[in-house]
């Protein structure tokens, strides 16, 4: 388990840390709840439909050829984060700062693929996640 220092964020039991699965791009989008209803001739007309929610976008690198120096298999934590989306099931999520940002759905992982070995071996790998606020 990373230190305090080290951790970055939680999804569930997955951790990102600075010496492990670490990402470089944390996005949070907050919606509104709004609908917009055109109106012929006038301005449109706005209504709060839901409550506001937040959704986050994850995004970072790894290089397979360094993960002899962390303690992770060549994926990374990839095969992990597949498994999460795939289980569809709500996970906690804590940030590196202890807040806890409650129940999230991860809709979607990506991962790109680059820079290929003789033997097909990828020697970097860009992710994004798309994480998105659960309410009951």
């Amino acid at each position: 388990m990373p230190t305090n220092s080290e951790y970055l964020i939680s999804l569930g039991d997955f951790v990102f840390s600075t010496f492990g699965t670490a990402f470089n791009k944390l996005k949070e989008k907050v919606n509104g709840g709004w609908a917009k209803s055109e109106r012929a001739g006038y301005y449109p007309f706005y209504q709060a439909t839901k409550k506001a929610t937040s959704s986050f976008s994850i995004a970072g690198f790894y290089l397979p050829a360094l993960v002899g120096v962390k303690p992770l298999s060549k994926e990374n934590g990839q095969k992990e984060l597949k498994k999460i989306v795939r289980e569809q099931e709500p996970v906690t999520m804590i940030l590196g700062d202890g807040t806890f940002a409650g129940k999230v759905v991860v809709l979607s992982a990506e991962f790109d693929k680059t820079f290929f070995l003789s033997d097909g071996t990828a020697q970097k790998v860009d992710f994004a996640l798309e994480i998105e606020e659960y309410h009951e």
